[in-house]
């Protein structure tokens, strides 16, 4: 397996009805349900917002970080908005990351 290739995110770790939790839980679900979704033309696909809000949480450098991206899920009143969510972050914070990525892997072969 890649180490690129997308994985499942675990089970919820964090502390019952807390707002980690809590949306933890949405990214869970959105998660299961993205496969029977179908990708929409100039949208990231719904598997792949689960995974990356999700995987914000558990990777979260600090807890301020984890709550205020917590409030931010939680904050969202259906699908599209986490999507939208999600988006945000590919656009402004993964899409800086591209030139190193794209250097990184070239030099790694």
């Amino acid at each position: 397996m890649s180490r690129f290739e997308s994985q499942p995110l675990p089970a919820n770790p964090f502390v019952a009805y807390s707002l980690e939790s809590n949306a933890y839980a949405r990214c869970l679900s959105w998660e299961v349900h993205a496969p029977d979704t179908e990708v929409q033309e100039d949208k990231i696909p719904l598997l792949l917002g689960a995974r990356l809000l999700g995987s914000m949480l558990l990777y979260a450098p600090t807890h301020d970080g984890c709550l205020n991206t917590a409030n931010e899920i939680n904050d969202c009143t259906n699908e599209s908005e986490l999507l939208q969510l999600a988006e945000h972050y590919v656009i402004h914070f993964i899409g800086h990351c591209e030139p190193f990525l794209a250097t990184t892997l070239t030099l790694s072969h």
